[in-house]
């Protein structure tokens, strides 16, 4: 009883696939070289230049000099300070660039290992490594325009602060407490000459090393990732196809035939002196006078008269009717033996299960395959 269907497993799958990249190395090629070429293209591609400092924040409230005047400061700055509304705004006119162009071409970082006051990353962004140094220029002058201006507003209160109290301790006629406001108002004025911004710059303006990576490596990535897809591809149409290309993909796809004899070139294997011994097997020690040959898919014109001169005398070769003919199944019937006939890269897998299905249990068991 013939078995329905069947797949090419273990060394037939590994020859099937080898088979199928053989006849699709064209393809494989091609896609390698788009790309290797895609690759080189992309990887000569220079992207944005970026310039680069590093700045760290000096909270007012952590001056001693500042505190000792009694002024209230909040904590801060903080990272987004340094690319508040008000900077962004000062860029604008500085620039005359628009708010959302310098939002994306403006990069605030922070290390997030870098302690309790961490240092803060200033990044801009351009097109050349002059334009990006250029537009940090820019943004750290307005940031430092704000923080002045923030510092001396500071600064401003606090003042305000000590002349009310020195009017209040005239009015009360209290010298001592005059004389230590006023100290402090002159301290003041000492430290407005002192104290500016309330940051540091820790590291000056530097390139940002390209990331990128570098042309020929782009090219080799490009290269393999084009060898890998055109192998899948290779393999996907090779299975969606279903054509059988080897002597052990067919015989895989044939379960209950086995291989009588290669007859593709002289010295196949299995030999046509192995499909004689086979035969005579099969119909009891004796070579059957006719053998039947039922052909899977497209078979080379010739082909009984191949089989006829490779087996010898003594056996006369029919071809039997196609697959699907309503005097197909009378043929094996009646034929004294019979076995099928199949060129690989000729035939389908759908093919060889049609073949199953209709002469699954018909007439004798079959002798085998005879590759052609």
């Amino acid at each position: 009883m013939l078995e329905r269907g069947g797949s090419p497993t273990g060394i037939a799958a590994a020859r099937e696939g080898a088979a199928a990249l053989r006849s699709y190395a064209w393809l494989v090629a091609l896609l390698t070289a788009v790309g290797l070429l895609a690759g080189f293209v992309i990887g000569g591609l220079s992207g944005d230049a970026k310039y680069r400092t590093w700045i760290t924040a000096q909270a007012l409230g952590g001056n001693g000099s500042v505190t000792e005047l009694g002024i209230s400061t909040p904590d801060g700055p903080q990272a987004a300070d340094f690319l508040g509304d008000g900077i962004v705004t000062r860029l604008e006119a500085a620039t005359g660039r628009s708010y959302d162009d310098l939002i994306d071409h403006l990069d605030l970082d922070q290390p997030p290992d870098g302690g309790p006051n961490p240092p803060i990353a200033l990044i801009a962004i351009a097109g050349s490594e002059a334009d990006a140094r250029a537009l940090l220029d820019e943004w750290l002058t307005a940031v430092r325009q704000a923080r002045l201006r923030y510092v001396q507003g500071v600064l401003d209160r606090g003042e305000r602060g000590l002349v009310r109290s020195l009017r209040r301790a005239v009015v009360r006629g209290e010298p001592d407490t005059r004389a230590e406001i006023l100290d402090l108002l002159a301290r003041m004025q000492a430290l407005r000459s002192t104290l500016t911004v309330d940051y540091a710059i820790i590291r000056s303006p530097r390139p940002v090393p390209d990331e990128s990576v570098s042309r020929p490596r782009a090219a080799a990535i490009g290269a393999g990732a084009g060898l890998i897809g055109g192998l899948a591809l290779a393999l996907l149409i090779s299975l969606v196809g279903g054509r059988l290309r080897t002597p052990e993909g067919v015989e895989a796809a044939l379960p209950g035939f086995e291989l009588l004899a290669d007859l593709r070139a002289p010295g196949g294997v299995p030999s046509a002196e192995h499909a004689r011994e086979r035969l005579r097997a099969t119909a009891g020690g004796s070579l059957p006078p006719t053998l039947l040959l039922v052909p899977c898919g497209n078979v080379p014109s010739g082909t009984a008269e191949k089989l006829s001169s490779a087996l010898g005398e003594g056996i006369e070769v029919k071809v039997s009717e196609p697959l699907g003919q309503p005097g197909l199944i009378a043929e094996v019937e009646s034929a004294p033996a019979w076995a099928v006939a199949a060129s690989p890269d000729s035939v389908r897998r759908a093919e060889a299960t049609a073949l199953l299905a209709e002469l699954g249990g018909v007439g004798p068991e079959p002798a085998g395959l005879f590759v052609v």
